[in-house]
């Protein structure tokens, strides 16, 4: 089999306790937050050019796999409750979460298939790029976390940025994959 799905619990109530805190992440105040601090993160990274090629030769050195593997699994929960978030935001129920093999990769899933009833397609193009747009946003905390930060905390930062940044471009947004790129 090319993918196996392993369905692990219900997050409707998970998402229903976090919901009434989370209201504004997708509001448009939310919007305009994420797009100043994206451009002071581009700022950041375009300053500090030669900075981002030296840290970037040391991601894959020593023990930083463990940090990576820690940081993706984190990132992908954060991610997959983004979507589920985002669905219930819009009157979407969100029945399962778990874990799909594609390959025998893991990667976190919510079934947020609800969101192809919902009449107005802004909505459902939110739910299908919630994970990103959450997810881009750390990133561009990360790197001005990393730009303030030495030692530990900023290669931390760094690490968080590249996770959170390359691959959710590289998989997510690749319209040629499955994944959410090709909904939205």
């Amino acid at each position: 089999p090319i993918s196996c799905k392993i369905r692990i619990f219900n997050p409707n109530r998970v998402l229903a306790t976090l919901q009434p805190y989370t209201q504004w992440t997708f509001s448009v105040w939310m919007l305009i937050v994420w797009l100043c601090t994206g451009l002071a993160a581009l700022v950041l990274l375009f300053q500090h050019w030669n900075e981002l090629g030296t840290a970037s030769t040391g991601i894959f050195s020593g023990n930083s796999w463990i940090w990576l593997l820690l940081i993706w699994v984190g990132l992908k929960v954060v991610h997959e409750t983004a979507h589920g978030l985002a669905c219930r935001k819009f009157g979407g129920e969100v029945p399962e979460a778990g874990v799909l093999l594609l390959l025998f990769t893991p990667m976190a899933y919510v079934n947020v298939t609800s969101m192809w009833r919902f009449s107005n397609r802004w909505h459902r193009i939110v739910v299908a790029a919630a994970g990103m747009y959450v997810e881009l946003f750390i990133s561009f905390i990360s790197v001005i976390v990393w730009q303030l930060n030495d030692g530990v905390a900023g290669n931390i930062a760094f690490d968080v940025f590249v996770m959170s940044s390359v691959t959710t471009i590289l998989f997510n947004a690749n319209p040629l994959m499955r994944f959410d790129g090709s909904f939205i």
